[in-house]
Order: C-alpha cells, then structure tokens, then sequence
C-alpha cells in the first residue's frame, strides 16, 4: 500500500490503481535482471488478490475511481514530461513510485502471492512537488482504507 504519481492521461489526485503487474523503470540493475536469475523485471500481481481490491474500491466511498495497471518503480520522484511519456508509451506504466518492483520481485522469488495498491499523491509532472506536499497525506489514508478492506475480505 502507499502512495504513487499518476503516469496515465485518465489518472488524477486520489485515484487508486490495483497492480498489474510491476516493474523497474530506471534502476541500474535493470540490464542485469535480464541477464540473471530470475530473468525479468516485471512482475506479476496476484489475480484473486487483484478481485478482491477490486470489490473493496467498489465497496468504498472514498474511492471516486480505481483501475488495474503496471506500477513502475524506480530511484527518483518524476516529474520530467520525458520520463512520465516513457514510462507511460513505452513501458505502459499507469503510475510510478518506488517500491513495488522490489517487494514483487521478492515475493516472485519466495513464490508468495502479492498485491501492490497505490493511492495517486500527485501526476508526476512539474507540479508534482506541490501536489504531493498537498495530497500526500490524504492519499496515503485512502491506500490504507483499501488494504485494510482487503485484509477484511481474505
């Protein structure tokens, strides 16, 4: 659970997104992750995890939209138009932060289904500072409304 920066057009402050799948966008191991076990750096969320979360968002007030897409994770806050278009045309990112890929990436490794939900704090572009700085909080509240309605549910 947490916070990201929204990435798709459709994206705005407060929306949540349910993981698809999750990625690394600029983490320098990236070259070696496809060169080494296991191979990848996308990872894919859990399918009944996913229906769940889905319910929950559908079931929860504070919830004006949520969708499933693919987080990308990486080492900087993004705000530069040129970063969020490639991770958004390129690497069909909805939304970035940077987390995900390493707790899917372990799980992936330990065989243990996992889920990544992100409340959109800002939409990474060059207002994001300030719109994070604003939003961040209630964001992070709504994220965990959504996970402990999915810790409810299982």
């Amino acid at each position: 659970m947490g916070i990201a920066g929204g990435i798709a057009k459709d994206l705005h402050t407060l929306d949540v997104v349910i993981g698809g799948e999750v990625f690394y966008h600029d983490y320098t191991p990236d070259t070696l992750l496809k060169k080494y076990y296991p191979f990848q750096n996308r990872y894919t969320c859990d399918k009944k995890l996913q229906g769940i979360a889905s319910s929950v968002c559908r079931s929860t007030p504070e919830v004006a939209h949520f969708r499933i897409g693919n987080i990308a994770s990486g080492d900087c806050f993004v705000e530069a138009k040129d970063t969020k278009d490639h991770i958004r045309e390129d690497l069909d990112g909805v939304c970035c932060e940077m987390e995900g890929a390493a707790i899917g990436h372990t799980c992936y490794l330990n065989k243990v289904p996992f889920l990544i939900v992100r409340c959109i704090s800002d939409l990474a572009d060059e207002d994001a500072p300030m719109a994070y700085d604003e939003f961040e909080k209630k964001a992070s509240i709504l994220s965990n409304h959504v996970v402990e309605g999915i810790l409810k549910a299982i």
